[in-house]
């Protein structure tokens, strides 16, 4: 289950992800995260963009409603809004995956990704496992290429990758975090985000 943003550019940038789109919601007391499991979709196009609305679950913990926007013009938005389905205790919510690759041995790639959050610069080395986080950015940069906003502050983390899985140094940057143990009632909306997002060519 995944939604990805594909940017047409020599360096590829965004890298494929299983959980791309979606990310992890983990209960306390468990390493796993939940599966996911779709309920419904619609999509909506015309010859210029598309509209895909998904309701999935996350176990039988929390439902996710989506909306995924493509514009003619090049931006993509997403809208996420997390409900309790029951009463439950999470441990962790990383949703708003975006895959960014970061791999010294891919062309077109130099070993490390130029982070921007939140007016902050980074350095990210490929496979060196760094942690950013910001719990107030409205403003992202990966690289001065991928840009990406939102009107309300939004808990972010970016995660370099310690080593390459299937053939590739995957960062996960995740748009909507919640770490810590935190309890939710049924019915409750755990959490609510947009962003748009933009790839300048390079």
């Amino acid at each position: 289950m995944c939604a990805q943003y594909t940017p047409l550019a020599v360096d590829r940038l965004i890298s494929p992800h299983e959980r791309s789109g979606v990310g992890t919601i983990r209960l306390q007391g468990q390493d796993k995260v939940l599966d996911v499991s779709l309920v419904e979709s619609r999509v909506q196009n015309d010859s210029k963009s598309f509209t895909a609305d998904v309701v999935l679950d996350h176990g039988q913990a929390v439902r996710a409603h989506l909306r995924f926007c493509s514009q003619a013009d090049g931006t993509w938005t997403i809208h996420e809004k997390l409900v309790a389905r029951a009463d439950v205790t999470l441990a962790e919510v990383a949703t708003g995956l975006i895959g960014i690759l970061n791999d010294r041995r891919w062309i077109y790639q130099r070993g490390n990704r130029q982070v921007r959050i939140a007016d902050q610069p980074h350095t990210v080395a490929s496979c060196s496992g760094q942690v950013l986080r910001a719990p107030d950015a409205k403003h992202l940069d990966v690289d001065d290429a991928l840009h990406i906003t939102s009107e309300r502050p939004l808990c972010v983390r970016y995660q370099a990758a310690s080593k390459p899985i299937r053939g590739r140094a995957t960062d996960e940057l995740c748009l909507n975090v919640i770490e810590g143990e935190r309890h939710w009632q049924t019915g409750q909306t755990i959490s609510e985000f947009e962003v748009a997002m933009r790839v300048a060519a390079k």
